[in-house]
């Protein structure tokens, strides 16, 4: 049975980002911790992507019960003549909430895989 274009749309938005990763049952715990870490600040002002990505790699493992965090990983287009910057403030949201913001910020895409999360240009 077809859904119409529309349903299916609002069906996407509905999952959680677990159910949007990959099927791999590991992206999805990926996800599921993404989810569950919450930032309780996160404030950058003019920084390099690669720069904020630290910051928020150092406060999900801060912000995390067992400590570990989540591996954020940067893949950037190699003829890319300079790294983005992002000036950011956002107060008690979950890991996947601020990385959202930022994707959508610098049209970047957010995927979840085994061994971490994957921010890629769109």
């Amino acid at each position: 049975m077809r859904l119409p274009i529309v349903a299916a749309a609002v069906l996407f938005f509905l999952h959680p980002p677990a159910a949007r990763c990959q099927t791999d049952p590991k992206a999805a715990m990926r996800a599921a911790e993404a989810n569950s870490i919450i930032i309780p600040e996160f404030k950058v002002q003019n920084v390099t992507l690669r720069s904020a990505l630290s910051d928020l790699r150092k406060l999900s493992s801060e912000s995390d019960p067992s400590g570990r965090g989540v591996d954020l990983i940067l893949k950037l287009k190699s003829e890319a003549p300079f790294e983005p910057r992002l000036s950011l403030e956002v107060h008690s949201a979950s890991m996947a909430q601020v990385l959202n913001v930022i994707a959508s910020q610098l049209n970047m895409k957010v995927s979840y895989v085994p061994h971490g999360v994957v921010l890629t240009p769109q």
